[in-house]
């Protein structure tokens, strides 16, 4: 079958009809007439030419030198080259910016560039936001000035079409509406002064907490660099705000343990329980990973101890501890443990609980050291600061992968491990993985804790 659109055509001199994959046949045969002839004196026929035209009509892609229409700045882009023998670059200055360039709107000054990309004829030419190349070793700014570009590039964003921004997703209104059903008091949303520029998604000004809400894959490292997460929760850190991350996929995957989690940090959690109420039992793996599953949001993990607190019967919370793990670049003697899991049952305080398991461990196995990490991404480290845990290290950002429906911690999908499930061994795992659908994201990375004793 033609892959073409083969609509029915009657022909306007005979009132033969015929498809329009054969109807040039019957114009040369019968009426010596080529179609280019035949289209000047009866009309367009041909269905790819009439939608073309519609689109022109319509659109505003217009060429300044001799007023026709085009369906789009790809043909308006051919037009010019091959019609009037003008680079589009020169015609931009001419017809479009009126021999001026426009300066940056940071108001530094300093004349934009106007980039090409792709390759002729059918190269299109856009004005980049702000040229740093002019003087050869680039234009330093002040806050003031950044703060100005930032603004210009968001609103910018918001107000054109670009595949960068949706504005508000589903999701994220979903959780905006979550926050207002639970905290009363003064709600910002896109606040962008308090980091000059940087957008802050929900912002808690009684209580200096901030949340960003990441989309999978404009929050991925096709349009985040390694250390923009981490970044902006360091600004937020030295304006003395919290900043907590909201992955949409753990809001798709895990949503009530992350309302659970945010009710604990703002104070309005369901349920309150004492310590000093609660019994401590050793917690076998089975139980314990499926308490993890339930409650925690990086879900269930392989440790040696594990030890909970009982109220009335119901696990409500639970601590665990292994040895020290090569996975996370530690490793030692005996006695010398890392505080794995702690983890709270959903929508639930235990005052107390934390030092309660954290000293039975301690008299119960007289470690030597012990280590833990704090996730930046949702943690201050304060509970540690409670455990008289000093903080010793902070590390780089780490990754992990998504597709929309499903995460993949960085650990799970080495290479040598992707190999072994018959990918292309050539590739890189970053490779294989986005062949499988998979983005990359950073995220802010961990506060190192430890306790020698």
């Amino acid at each position: 079958m033609n892959k073409r659109e083969c609509a029915d055509v009657t022909c306007a001199i005979c009132g033969y009809m015929t498809k329009s994959n054969g109807i040039a046949t019957h114009f040369k045969s019968k009426h010596n007439i080529e179609i280019d002839d035949y289209v000047k004196l009866y009309g367009e026929y041909r269905t790819k030419y009439i939608k073309y035209e519609a689109a022109a009509a319509i659109n505003e892609y217009q060429c300044n030198v001799c007023n026709g229409k085009f369906a789009s700045e790809r043909h308006l882009s051919y037009h010019i080259i091959k019609q009037h023998d003008i680079l589009k670059r020169d015609y931009i200055i001419k017809y479009i910016l009126n021999n001026k360039l426009p300066v940056c709107k940071c108001g530094c000054g300093t004349e934009v560039l106007i980039k090409q990309k792709g390759s002729p004829p059918y190269w299109s030419e856009y004005i980049s936001g702000h040229n740093t190349k002019i003087t050869g070793i680039g234009i330093q700014h002040s806050v003031e000035s950044k703060m100005k570009m930032r603004l210009s590039a968001i609103k910018r964003l918001k107000e054109g079409n670009s595949v960068f921004y949706k504005g508000v997703s589903t999701n994220e209104t979903e959780f905006f509406e979550f926050i207002k059903s639970i905290y009363h008091d003064t709600i910002i949303q896109n606040d962008t002064v308090i980091l000059h520029g940087l957008e802050l998604d929900i912002y808690l000004p009684d209580i200096n907490i901030a949340f960003e809400f990441n989309g999978d894959r404009f929050h991925s490292d096709l349009f985040k660099d390694k250390n923009y997460h981490l970044k902006k929760t360091t600004e937020c850190e030295l304006n003395g705000i919290r900043l907590i991350h909201i992955w949409m996929i753990d809001w798709n995957m895990k949503r009530d343990i992350i309302k659970s989690q945010i009710k604990n940090i703002l104070g309005v959690s369901d349920t309150k329980i004492y310590a000093r109420n609660c019994k401590i039992n050793e917690v076998s793996a089975m139980v314990a990973n499926k308490f993890l599953e339930t409650n925690h949001i990086q879900g269930k993990v392989i440790s040696k101890y594990r030890y909970g607190l009982y109220h009335d019967g119901n696990l409500v919370q639970l601590m665990t501890f292994g040895k020290l793990r090569n996975v996370v670049s530690a490793s030692g003697m005996d006695n010398e443990y890392e505080l794995v899991r702690l983890c709270t049952q959903l929508n639930t305080v235990v005052t107390g609980g934390v030092t309660k398991l954290y000293n039975f461990f301690i008299k119960k196995h007289t470690p030597k050291k012990i280590i833990s990490f704090a996730h930046r991404d949702w943690s201050t480290g304060r509970i540690y600061d409670i455990l008289n845990m000093k903080l010793v290290s902070k590390t780089t950002p780490g990754y992990f992968y998504s597709n929309g429906k499903r995460r993949e911690h960085r650990y799970g999908v080495q290479k040598h491990k992707l190999i072994k499930l018959g990918y292309d061994a050539n590739k890189t795992e970053y490779e294989i993985m986005r062949g499988r659908g998979y983005y990359r994201i950073w995220d802010c990375g961990n506060l190192k804790y430890e306790t020698i004793f």
